[in-house]
């Protein structure tokens, strides 16, 4: 049986609480409001903490490339803010 630590009682209220606020809300309707912003900004945090203690707890492991390939997408858009040099443009 799967004992559970304070960690996953953290993240599972934290994502209902995230999950309600996000009802609440409207959802991701085309006229975004308050609401939205802040539930995408809680969910930043949450995210990162999830992939903390699945990394800690070695659950990354088996799908190792499928990380890789999703840290490549999410770090694309940040590579395309970089500017190039001046000299790359003549």
């Amino acid at each position: 049986m799967h004992r559970t630590e304070p960690t996953d009682r953290w993240l599972l209220l934290a994502s209902g609480v995230l999950l309600t606020l996000t009802f609440l809300s409207g959802g991701s309707s085309a006229e975004t409001g308050v609401g939205v912003l802040v539930a995408e900004l809680l969910s930043l945090p949450l995210l990162i903490a999830a992939a903390c203690i699945a990394w800690q707890r070695q659950r990354l492991a088996p799908a190792r490339w499928a990380v890789v390939v999703a840290l490549a997408i999410g770090l694309l858009p940040v590579l395309q803010l970089l500017p190039l040099p001046e000299s790359m443009w003549q």
